[in-house]
């Protein structure tokens, strides 16, 4: 519940700089409360794209978890995408990972990367989630619901996810 209070003081914060967004928001929500009177669950999670994407791009900017942590299950070796130099000046494309060690995740880091989401990656624009091919590059590799990690992935993902977004 603190999360979505906290996702909502965002998406408030951003239609607040943004007047042409949150009179468009209005509009889609108007137009659906006149035509079919209060949306559906389905139409919450689905039929309001302009809804959607406010709300997706705002769990994108401002994920409410900024990290999270995992355990090793096993040993393993995680393979880099640029290799790195070391404190001893070697360089390494690999990464090794030793069962029972802990892991961070910066889930926050990882929704605002240029390197992921492009040089616009810190700024609050919806045509990532209304256009076809709005989210390009590095981005569409990401796991998770949506290319995000805002509700982490796999076994872990966020058992609230569907109840938080239609919350919202």
């Amino acid at each position: 519940m603190v999360f979505t209070l906290v996702t909502i003081t965002w998406a408030l914060i951003e239609l607040s700089k943004n007047q042409s967004v949150q009179t468009k928001l209005r509009e889609e929500l108007t137009y659906q409360y006149r035509n079919s009177g209060d949306p559906t669950y389905d139409q919450l999670t689905s039929g309001l794209p302009y809804l959607d994407a406010v709300a997706h791009e705002v769990l994108r900017v401002h994920a409410p978890i900024w990290e999270t942590i995992r355990v090793a299950v096993e040993d393993d070796s995680v393979p880099l995408s640029v290799p790195l130099q070391t404190a001893h000046n070697k360089t390494v494309n690999r990464v090794s990972v030793t069962a029972g060690q802990r892991i961070l995740i910066p889930v926050r880091s990882l929704n605002r990367s240029m390197n992921l989401w492009g040089p616009d990656a810190k700024e609050f624009r919806l045509q990532r989630w209304l256009e076809e091919g709005g989210i390009q590059g590095e981005a569409n590799s990401l796991p998770g619901y949506r290319h995000l990690l805002t509700f982490g992935d796999c076994p872990k993902m966020c058992l609230g996810r569907s109840f938080a977004l239609a919350e919202f």
